[in-house]
C-alpha cells in the first residue's frame, strides 16, 4: 500500500515536471515580462497597428546624440526682436486722472469726478469737461494730453493737460497651469515680461517644468523652455508681453522615465531640468538586482507615434557605464531589465513545487 502511495506520488511529480519542463522550452510557461522577439539591430518590423518597430544595439560607438538640452525652436527667435518695452496704447475701460493746474475750477483735485476719474467707455472715447467727447483709446497717453490741449486752446490760454493712468482695465494678459495664483492680469506702462509674468502670478509651483511653457499670441503657440534661452543666449527678460498673450506652465508629470524589471527599486523618476541619462535611471534605481538581473540584456523602449525603438545594452562590464553615461533619456522613455534564465526557472518551480503535495493528498483516497 505505501509503496504503491509512494509511485503514485513520483510519477504525479514526474508528470508536473515534465509538463513545466516542456511548457519552458516552448516559452509558454514563463512569470513575468518576456523580451519576447525582436528585429536585428537595424532592421524594422511592422506592427498590427501601422507603427514599426525598430531594434538598436547600444555601444560606445553607437549612442544616439541626442542633447540634455532641447534647442530652442526657430520661430522662438522672432519673440526676442523687439528691443524696447512696447508703448502702452490706452484701451476702453482704462481709468485715467485728468487735470488742468491752471484752471482749478474746471478740474479741482477734491471733486467726485476728479476722484473717480475719467473712464474711456466702449465707443473708445472719455468725455471731459468744454470739449465733451474725445477719442482715446489706441493713444499713448501723451497723444491724448496733445489732442486735449488743442481742443482746449480754443477754450483756455495754454491749457497745460496733464494726465495719469489710476487703473488699467483694457488689456490684458493670462497666465494659467503651474503657478501659485492664475488668472489674468492688466499690462500698463511698465514692461511686462515674461519672467514679470510668471511673478505677478505668484511664481511656478516645485511640480512645475520650467523646460515646457507655451506663449499663444495671435492664434500661435511657442514652446519656451527657459534652460534652452539661457543656453542660446536669449534672456526671458527680453521676452515683451502683448494684449492677448496667454502663458501655461506645465507640469512635471509628463517629465517621468519608467524603470522596470530586474532593479533594485523599480519605479517612476520625473527628469531633472537639466535632463537624465541612463546610467542616471539605474543609479536612481539601485543598480541592476545582483540575483535575478540578465547585465547583458538591458533595454530602453521609446515611442512616437509612428515608431518604437528599442535600445539594448549590454552592461556586463564597467566600460558600458561610459555608454549610458552618454545616452541622453527623453520623457516616458522605458528602461526594462530582463531576468536571467535562473532566475525565471526558480520563479517556476516557486509557483509549481507548492502543488507537489497534491499527489500525498491523492494517497489518502480511501481506496489506495
Amino acid at each position: 500500500m505505501g509503496q504503491s502511495a509512494a509511485s503514485i506520488k513520483t510519477v504525479c511529480v514526474s508528470l508536473c515536471l515534465a509538463t513545466v519542463i516542456t511548457g519552458c522550452s516552448n516559452n509558454k510557461i514563463s512569470p513575468g515580462m518576456q523580451v519576447g522577439s525582436l528585429p536585428m539591430p537595424g532592421e524594422t518590423t511592422q506592427l498590427p497597428d501601422g507603427s514599426t518597430l525598430v531594434q538598436a544595439d547600444l555601444t560606445h560607438h553607437a549612442v544616439p546624440q541626442a542633447p540634455a538640452i532641447t534647442p530652442v525652436p526657430s520661430d522662438v527667435y522672432q519673440l526676442f526682436n523687439r528691443k524696447t518695452s512696447p508703448t502702452y496704447l490706452l484701451a476702453k475701460g482704462d481709468l485715467l486722472a485728468i487735470s488742468l493746474w491752471a484752471y482749478p475750477e474746471i478740474t479741482p483735485p477734491n471733486t467726485v469726478v476728479n476722484t473717480s476719474g475719467y473712464v474711456i467707455d466702449q465707443s473708445g472715447r472719455l468725455n471731459f469737461p468744454l470739449i465733451g467727447a474725445i477719442q482715446a483709446e489706441g493713444l499713448t497717453i501723451e497723444q491724448l494730453g496733445r489732442n486735449m490741449s488743442k481742443r482746449l486752446a480754443k477754450y483756455l490760454k495754454q491749457p497745460d493737460v496733464q494726465i495719469r493712468a489710476m487703473q488699467y482695465n483694457g488689456r490684458k494678459y493670462n497666465v494659467d497651469g503651474e503657478v501659485k495664483q492664475p488668472g489674468q492680469f492688466p499690462l500698463n506702462d511698465q514692461q511686462v515680461t515674461l519672467y514679470t509674468a510668471l511673478s505677478n502670478a505668484g511664481g511656478t509651483l516645485a511640480t512645475s517644468d520650467i523646460n515646457r511653457i507655451e506663449l499663444t499670441r495671435k492664434g500661435h503657440t511657442y514652446h519656451l523652455s527657459l534652460l534652452a534661452l539661457q543656453h542660446a543666449g536669449l534672456s526671458p527678460t527680453r521676452l515683451f508681453l502683448q494684449e492677448g498673450d496667454t502663458i501655461h506652465v506645465f507640469s512635471k508629470e509628463n517629465r517621468k522615465v519608467y524603470l522596470i524589471g530586474e532593479a533594485g527599486n523599480p519605479n517612476a523618476f520625473t527628469m531633472p531640468d537639466e535632463g537624465m541619462t541612463l546610467a542616471s535611471v539605474l543609479g536612481e534605481g539601485r543598480g541592476l538586482n545582483p540575483n535575478t538581473a540578465s547585465s547583458s540584456r538591458v533595454y530602453v523602449i521609446r515611442s512616437t507615434s509612428r515608431q518604437t525603438t528599442v535600445y539594448q545594452l549590454d552592461m556586463s562590464t564597467l566600460a558600458s557605464l561610459a555608454t549610458a553615461q552618454r545616452f541622453q533619456m527623453q520623457p516616458n522613455d522605458y528602461v526594462y531589465i530582463d531576468a536571467t534564465g535562473l532566475a525565471r526557472w526558480n520563479r517556476i518551480l516557486g509557483l509549481i513545487l507548492p502543488s507537489s503535495a497534491l499527489p500525498a493528498n491523492l494517497v489518502q483516497l480511501k481506496g489506495l
